[in-house]
């Protein structure tokens, strides 16, 4: 289940993951130096993607890990064997 981060969010308001209390949310990193030659199609391919921009120089992402049974993709820009 996902709950908005303010109270009276809107359309499109930022979204974060809730837990149960036995489970503790887990995060996966991705670092990447360079966004290749056509950066607004990287961001949005990794925001479909499900990763969030946490910093930008380097550029530093991250999402909510998946539990390992369930976990169909492999690292960015990396195909999975």
């Amino acid at each position: 289940m996902q709950t908005p981060i303010a109270a009276e969010a809107g359309a499109g308001a930022p979204v974060v993951p809730t837990v149960g209390e036995e489970k503790t949310l887990k995060w996966e990193y991705e670092i990447l130096e360079d966004l290749g030659s056509d950066p607004k199609a990287k961001l949005n391919a990794l925001g479909d993607d499900g990763w969030m921009l946490i910093t930008a120089n380097p550029f530093v992402f991250r999402r909510p890990k998946a539990p390992e049974e369930s976990k169909t993709r492999g690292p960015v820009g990396f195909a999975r064997m």
